[in-house]
């Protein structure tokens, strides 16, 4: 018998775009499936910043986010769905900083996941101490977007609201081969 490879699906998008939630949402349909939060949340929290100060500190929540991948990979589930990924730290880089550092593509190089999902801003924006660009998302979202297609990464946009939003992430994921037809 077989080892079955766990398949490592990021979710990413502009803020408040509902990742957190569909990122949920999928733990709870997959079967065998571990959720990674968004490591950078964790970290702002846990210094009490609204803000990253420097590359470094962001190069640090990327390195983060691997890390606790890679632990969730420990438990050999099926599926490891990751609340954000390495495009979300390329475009805060980019648009914090003005630049990405080359360390950016050392870590990278280990994220490969094997689908991603797009949330589209098509859900209103919440407040949260954390976020930062209620009027911006759109214009972001074409940033993820090009650079997704540019790293020639598989992706696939999720629109709608609530479990209509659920049951295309789960469609873009059966066509995608990642999830067998419910």
């Amino acid at each position: 018998m077989t080892q079955k490879q766990t398949l490592l699906i990021s979710v990413t998008g502009p803020e408040s775009t509902g990742k957190t939630t569909l990122v949920q949402a999928l733990k709870k349909t997959l079967p065998n499936a571990h959720s990674v939060l968004e490591f950078a949340r964790i970290y702002m929290e846990q210094e009490g910043r609204v803000e990253a100060h420097s590359k470094s500190d962001v190069l640090d929540m990327m390195e983060g986010q691997l890390n606790a991948i890679r632990a969730a990979a420990q438990g050999s589930p099926l599926y490891i769905i990751t609340d954000t990924d390495d495009v979300m730290f390329w475009i805060w880089l980019k648009e914090v900083f003005g630049e990405v550092p080359a360390r950016w593509q050392e870590l990278s190089n280990e994220f490969e996941p094997d689908f991603t999902l797009l949330c589209a801003p098509d859900v209103p924006w919440e407040y949260d101490p954390l976020r930062v660009n209620p009027h911006d998302r759109d214009r972001l979202f074409l940033h993820y977007e090009s650079r997704l297609r540019s790293m020639n990464r598989s992706f696939a946009v999720v629109q709608g609201l609530e479990s209509q939003r659920i049951e295309n992430a789960l469609h873009a994921l059966h066509s995608a081969g990642i999830i067998p037809n419910a």
